[in-house]
């Protein structure tokens, strides 16, 4: 029986798990999905980790400045990990330089479609570092013993498939043009899921989303929200942050955020060092009508020529030179 594993580790861990499959099949693309694996499963872990509720750490509490600082980017989590492994006295079996250089390699593989194949020792360090980063943060005793326990349970039960998720397919068909194969047009996430549904769960499991805030935006608005849509809130993917809205015809449709500027240290409004449930309170409470209907469709056209007529009124009232006192 499979060692069990807390609910809030287990996309990190499934994101090892899937490498190490690949890793062990030993080809060429095999290589180079265990590398994205192990990659990104050292990165979800401490993202992961740090949007824990103190409960679920050991009680271990950590100033918000200091969280949003350590989620800005691959490297800050680096130094939020080298900074825990220092104050629980944890030899890294890693250093975070010789991770940093892994990651290069991977991002000039996944992001600029080089062409190289990872070497056999880097792939033994990367997933080194991946276990030993997921045992640390976790409490985990022994990581290899339940990595293989869970590898030999995914063997024994490979005629089961991960669900199909419209979320991560939108994700992955709006990122990706079709492949052709025989000559025929398919969807990235068509093509993926029938080729390798393994995966498919793993970008399945670095995907983040908030709960659906449409009656609160209802509530809060009313007679404003379009009424075909069924579903507002936010998808956090690797380091976007996406409104989503689902329509009563299962339409979906995904916005980056990252053009709305904001406070935060990574200059966006809707930050990815906050949690998707954190991005949907600061739409439903902080975010004026006027910059919504600047940013997204969710309101009617009526309500949308309300809300600008009203904004248009109040910037005419203003005496000139200045606002009223």
């Amino acid at each position: 029986m499979t060692t069990p594993l807390k609910p809030w580790t287990r996309a990190a861990f499934d994101l090892i798990v899937h490498a190490e499959l690949h890793l062990r099949e030993g080809g060429d693309f095999d290589r180079r999905m265990a590398h994205i694996g192990f990659d990104n499963a050292i990165e979800v872990a401490i993202t992961t980790y740090l949007g824990l509720n103190p409960i679920q750490r050991q009680n271990k509490s950590y100033a918000k400045v200091d969280v949003e600082k350590w989620t800005t980017n691959y490297h800050t989590k680096l130094e939020f990990l080298e900074q825990e492994a220092r104050s629980r006295r944890w030899n890294l079996k890693v250093p975070n330089d010789e991770v940093v250089f892994y990651h290069d390699i991977r991002n000039s593989q996944y992001h600029a479609g080089g062409p190289g194949v990872p070497e056999s020792e880097h792939m033994v360090a990367l997933r080194t570092a991946a276990l030993d980063t997921f045992a640390m943060l976790f409490d985990i005793q022994d990581a290899e013993k339940v990595l293989d326990e869970c590898v030999q349970e995914r063997l024994a039960s490979n005629n089961t498939h991960p669900p199909k998720n419209s979320t991560v397919d939108k994700l992955l068909d709006m990122e990706n043009e079709p492949v052709v194969i025989a000559g025929q047009p398919y969807a990235v996430s068509v093509a993926l899921y029938a080729t390798d549904p393994d995966a498919y769960g793993a970008v399945a499991a670095a995907v983040k989303e908030s709960r659906n805030c449409l009656d609160a935006l209802a509530t809060k608005y009313p007679n404003s929200v379009e009424p075909k849509i069924i579903h507002v809130g936010f998808v956090h993917f690797e380091e976007s942050v996406y409104l989503k809205m689902v329509h009563a015809d299962g339409e979906i449709t995904l916005t980056d955020t990252e053009f709305i500027a904001g406070p935060d240290m990574d200059g966006c409004y809707f930050s990815r060092t906050r949690s998707p449930d954190d991005n949907v309170d600061l739409l439903v409470n902080q975010f004026d009508p006027v910059s919504i209907i600047n940013c997204f469709d969710f309101f009617t056209k009526a309500a949308a020529e309300r809300v600008a007529a009203e904004h248009e009124a109040a910037e005419k009232a203003k005496p000139e030179g200045g606002n009223a006192q």
